[in-house]
């Protein structure tokens, strides 16, 4: 079953940090050549339950990440999907490897390009109000850097020799794949462990839910 996702309201605002990523997202080159794909952000963290920023930091799922993991893995069985392409991330890779043990489909690269925004010194501590994604001091990855290497990741995994594919990342990540595709805001309701598809009709990008019970949703917004 599937869920679309409607736009935000013009009305509503983005914040400055917002606009800028947006911005370095829609600059990147994003451009698919296939016109269905999945999308899974990994499951959750103890990190994200404690509001601690993760970043580069390798932290694992925890008990509910794995559990969100498997839930989800079970919303995409018998989607067609034959390819897996996952950030190298523990909490990523795990999350791909559930997925691909309920599906069926191999894993065919791990690619760091994938990664989550790197925030420098910043990783480790807990999220600095109002929010660490407003913030660039501390050896922290500037917006056009993560935006050119995820889009190029993208570009790369999204080629129509690769089948229909699902990518396993971050939901830094996904901000800028959604951007990137000229799709604004998604809500706040986007969590761990949600799978998405994306479907592109008469040369415009559309994105669904692929609906999962709703146990399986962390709101938590922790990098």
């Amino acid at each position: 079953m599937l869920r679309r996702i409607k736009k935000a309201s013009n009305h509503k605002a983005m914040s400055e940090w917002q606009q800028k990523m947006a911005e370095a997202a829609r600059r990147a080159g994003l451009s698919p050549r296939v016109d269905r794909f999945f999308f899974l952000r990994h499951g959750q963290t103890e990190y994200n339950r404690k509001h601690i920023v993760q970043g580069w930091a390798d932290i694992p799922l925890n008990f509910t990440g794995e559990q969100q993991a498997k839930t989800a893995a079970q919303s995409l069985v018998k989607r067609s999907i034959n390819s897996i392409i996952t950030s190298p991330l523990s909490r990523a890779r795990r999350t791909a490897e559930i997925v691909s043990a309920s599906i069926g489909a191999p894993i065919n690269r791990l690619d760091a390009r994938l990664r989550e925004k790197s925030f420098g010194d910043y990783e480790h501590h807990p999220d600095p109000a109002p929010s660490v994604w407003s913030l660039l001091d501390k050896n922290a990855e500037s917006y056009e850097d993560f935006a050119n290497r995820c889009a190029a990741a993208f570009n790369e995994a999204l080629d129509t020799e690769c089948g229909l594919p699902l990518i396993v990342a971050h939901g830094g990540v996904r901000r800028i794949l959604l951007w990137g595709l000229g799709i604004e805001q998604v809500g706040a309701h986007m969590g761990n462990a949600v799978p998405l598809e994306f479907i592109r009709v008469n040369g415009v990008w559309q994105v669904n839910i692929v609906t999962i019970p709703s146990e399986a949703m962390d709101s938590s917004g922790t990098p």
